[in-house]
Parts: structure tokens; C-alpha cells; sequence
């Protein structure tokens, strides 16, 4: 039986590697994409309300940032 492979081995963010992984934190709060997301979304950080208004495009061009 084959191993299952593992993208990360741990719950970091692989970004920064400071706080756990989670959609908002990495979209939001994480430090090392701060500046991808004010230059496509306006504002350094989001709060859970902001990403709600979030355009598929913007996210889109975020993620191939």
C-alpha cells in the first residue's frame, strides 16, 4: 500500500509560516501576501465581512499572484 502524500506537514500557513492555514487568515491577515491583496483588493487585510464582497476575478487574479 502507497503512502498518501501529504501536501504540508503541518496546519501552517505556507506563505509565512506563523499562524495556521485557513482561507481567511491567508486571504486576510497573513503577512506575506498583504501586499498581492492591496494591490488587487483595495486594503492590506480583509475582515471576514470584506471577503463577502470579494469579485471571482479579484480572487482569481489573487490565487495567479
Amino acid at each position: 500500500m502507497l503512502p498518501i502524500a501529504r501536501v504540508h506537514n503541518d496546519l501552517l500557513c505556507p506563505a509565512c509560516g506563523k499562524e495556521q492555514e485557513t482561507f481567511l487568515y491567508f486571504l486576510g491577515k497573513c503577512c506575506a501576501t498583504m501586499m498581492t491583496c492591496c494591490r488587487i483588493m483595495g486594503a492590506y487585510t480583509l475582515q471576514l465581512e470584506e471577503l463577502g464582497k470579494v469579485t471571482l476575478s479579484d480572487l482569481l487574479q489573487f490565487v495567479k499572484a
